[in-house]
């Protein structure tokens, strides 16, 4: 079976395109070229249990060791892939697409995403007989949580908090809380039908957080995507700038 590596993995409608052969097949693929200590995690989809279901059997069969963090950002699998030296990661999501799509995003050891099918093409790394692993280790992010941790806020910041029923409902909270923000939250409950305002955070869907920062006198907003790779920033006023200056605001920042 060919994969079809779009700009960010792998993703369109399930079950037509997306289906748990698929996440069957890719189950074979990723310990076969990348190595057999794999981090899993997947989004809030309706669909995502399944498939991640799929791949961890048949990557399991294959030999590999699983690592699953079940329901986090997908920067955060990212990062631990590489904090924790893992050969490779397998994040189920379609990121800011509407429910009824699906696919996955792998990362490599070094937790860059692979953006090239012809790197899960090449066959198996050795050929040797593969006894099927029985390690199914369930894990917390901990040196993501340590890391962010050490972010200084210059004082205690008042936000809204908008995780849009996805992959950031309570992390996002949590992480903000350890930072001593003050949080309240809106669509934070996890529903892969996004029934909040869809997957992806637009000026024109966010509408609700706005009015909570005004009514509130919090000092902004932050409207987070399906699979938390991407964010929307409201201001003071309940306004939603060109992101792009927001982008640019916070490089300076770090310069």
């Amino acid at each position: 079976m060919k994969f079809h590596f779009g700009s960010s993995g792998i993703r369109d409608k399930y079950p037509e395109v997306i289906t748990p052969a698929l996440a069957a097949e890719l189950g074979r693929a990723v310990p076969a070229n990348m190595g057999d200590k794999i981090a899993v995690a997947h989004d809030t989809r309706l669909s995502s249990p399944v498939l991640r279901s799929m791949f961890i059997a048949s990557a399991m069969e294959s030999g590999a060791d699983i690592f699953d963090y079940h329901i986090v950002p997908t920067p955060v699998l990212s990062y631990q892939t590489r904090a924790r030296k893992f050969s490779a990661g397998v994040m189920i999501t379609a990121s800011h697409n509407p429910p009824e799509y699906n696919g996955f995003k792998v990362f490599t050891s070094k937790g860059e995403a692979l953006d090239d099918e012809s790197k899960l093409l090449d066959g198996p790394r050795e050929h040797r007989p593969v006894r099927p692993s029985e390690k199914l280790e369930l894990l917390k992010p901990c040196e993501y949580l340590e890391m962010i941790s050490r972010v200084g806020l210059s004082r205690k910041w008042k936000v809204i908090l908008d995780p849009g029923n996805g992959a950031a409902c309570g992390f996002s909270e949590l992480v903000y809380r350890n930072a001593g923000c003050v949080v309240t939250s809106v669509n934070s409950i996890p529903d892969g039908r996004f029934p909040g305002r869809g997957s992806e955070p637009k000026r024109e869907s966010l509408g609700l957080l706005s009015q909570m920062v005004r009514e509130t006198g919090s000092d902004g907003g932050i409207a987070f995507d399906g699979d938390s790779d991407r964010m929307v920033i409201v201001d003071e006023k309940g306004d939603c700038p060109l992101q792009d200056r927001a982008l640019a605001y916070f490089v300076s920042h770090l310069a």
